[in-house]
């Protein structure tokens, strides 16, 4: 991997000389500026008088000292964790959260010549997925290499390298030192989901890294198909882009996609997260127009509808969420990809797990069970993959396609649940959840909400 890549994942800020007792004022994530981060992960932190000079670290071992500047973490028993350190500056340090470091609460002080900061209270959280893009936003264009390494312009059928961080524990355990470099390779433990297009994509590897410590890569390879939008997103963290081709089907696009559930207000109460959103569309439809996608995408949720201008007609397919599930009965429910859920943990009652993965009638939000009376409930049982909501129309005369509440209106909300407790918080700290709307290969509007 070349050291262009490496300061491109980690290396932020300049530095001016302190004089002063170190302050530390924030701590995110160094993949997504996000106050969410996991054990073996970056963390970017901000404040003043953070060294006496700016310094890059470019060679492993990561060194736990630099320039007299060094970073720990202290346990509510009084443990000392020190942090390896990457880059530091006097208004920013880039260091790593151990890999075998356990989730909880923990005080991190930096210490300088001119003395040791006051704790700064975090949490390490078990897992928080994020996208390593090429402003370290978590958002906008993907970091994305072929599988020789080389940067990809537009993707297609051929597999692809992507960069996450916050993936959880490997097998064999990931080391400050990067991912093994020859077999054995570290290995995830549980699975990625990798969305692409609102498809899943297939995983080829998921692990550490080789040789680049705190980082995920993961090779995959795009769904047929799934590349009408260009939204990726893995183990439902923020919605990144990768470069796909952009059509010239359609003319006069306008449109706009609202996450219904959850809201900003929402605290999740339990594991089961419903995903759920609305949008509305209209745009024109070109002469002589060749087949193209519409996708609406929130979270783990999306309604894609597929143009054929050549036989006049358009069908929507999405997966929505079964009767069960919506009173709350999980135990026969399974993900987008067909696999089971897993266990529906209570946050509000120490993790446990639901009896039969049930959550009672009486814990059911109240925001949750508004959103699911927009949803339709599925229509459908044949054999496209990953669908149970199918709805077929023609194309209009004059071209002109539009989805809002008066047109096409049983497609324009949609939604289904995902489980966050193999890929969350267990209910700790902030989330965020990213909804794109793309009409041929064109984002015509994004948001994100940001919840607990």
């Amino acid at each position: 991997m070349s050291r262009n890549l490496l300061v491109t994942l980690f290396v932020f800020g300049a530095g001016v000389l302190p004089a002063q007792t170190p302050v530390v004022q924030a701590v995110v994530s160094a993949a997504n500026y996000s106050p969410l981060y996991a054990s073996g992960s970056w963390v970017a932190i901000f404040g003043t008088d953070l060294a006496p000079a700016e310094s890059v670290v470019t060679t492993l071992p990561l060194p736990m000292e630099v320039g007299g500047v060094s970073v720990s973490l202290q346990g509510i028993a009084k443990q000392t964790y020190p942090l390896p350190l990457r880059y530091v500056a006097s208004g920013q340090i880039n260091a790593l959260i151990p890999p075998d470091l356990a989730s909880g609460s923990y005080g991190l002080t930096v210490k300088t010549p001119a003395g040791v900061s006051a704790e700064f209270a975090t949490y390490v959280s078990k897992l928080a997925p994020a996208i390593y893009t090429r402003d370290a936003s978590g958002f906008g264009p993907a970091l994305v290499f072929d599988v020789n390494f080389r940067a990809v312009t537009e993707i297609g059928s051929d597999p692809i390298v992507l960069y996450a961080s916050g993936l959880g524990p490997t097998n064999p355990p990931g080391t400050v030192d990067g991912g093994n470099t020859s077999e054995p390779f570290n290995r995830l433990t549980v699975p990625p989901f990798v969305d692409i297009g609102g498809a899943a994509a297939q995983v080829l590897f998921a692990g550490l890294a080789p040789g680049l410590p705190g980082v995920y890569q993961l090779n995959v390879i795009p769904a047929a198909g799934s590349l009408a939008a260009n939204s990726l997103s893995i183990n439902g963290s923020e919605v990144a882009t990768l470069p796909i081709a952009v059509g010239a089907n359609t003319k006069n696009v306008s449109g706009k996609i609202t996450a219904v559930y959850p809201a900003s207000t929402t605290m999740l109460q339990y594991s089961a997260e419903l995903q759920a959103a609305s949008f509305t569309a209209a745009f024109d439809i070109a002469p002589n127009a060749q087949p193209f996608y519409a996708v609406a995408a929130c979270g783990g949720a999306a309604m894609r509808i597929a143009f054929n201008p050549g036989a006049g007609t358009w069908q929507a397919t999405s997966n929505m969420p079964v009767s069960a599930v919506r009173s709350g009965d999980f135990s026969a429910a399974t993900d987008g990809t067909g696999r089971a859920l897993g266990r529906i943990l209570d946050y509000f009652n120490n993790n446990m797990e639901f009896p039969n993965n049930t959550i009672p009638l009486s814990r059911l939000d109240p925001g949750q069970i508004q959103a699911l009376q927009a949803i339709p409930l599925p229509n459908y049982s044949g054999d496209l993959q990953n669908v149970n909501y199918v709805v077929s129309g023609a194309i209009p005369a004059d071209g002109h396609f539009v989805v809002d509440a008066s047109n096409n209106a049983s497609i324009a909300n949609f939604g289904d649940f995902v489980n966050t407790s193999p890929f969350g918080t267990l209910g700790q700290g902030d989330l965020t959840m990213g909804c794109t709307l793309t009409v041929d290969g064109v984002v015509v509007d994004s948001r994100m909400v940001t919840f607990r």
